[in-house]
């Protein structure tokens, strides 16, 4: 009980701090998690280049480690 309440918990933060990011960063995102798209189908979906994709979905996941960070130090 106490694990799933840790991960409901986490879950929650991680999907609040998702939901900060650039509108950009959250399509990206979630055609790759939750639609499981390739960085390749998602760059003709959004017409940008698949490098460009990668550089979002990097991105992304640093301001995410980072602001998951500051809300669980403070």
């Amino acid at each position: 009980p106490l694990t799933s309440l840790e991960h409901d918990n986490i879950t929650g933060t991680i999907k609040a701090v998702i939901n900060t990011l650039p509108k950009r960063e959250q399509q990206v995102l979630a055609l790759y998690y939750n639609e499981q798209l390739s960085f390749r189908e998602i760059a003709d979906i959004l017409e940008l280049t698949e490098a460009r994709i990668s550089q979002i979905h990097a991105q992304s996941l640093v301001k995410i480690r980072k602001k998951y960070t500051y809300r669980h130090e403070t």
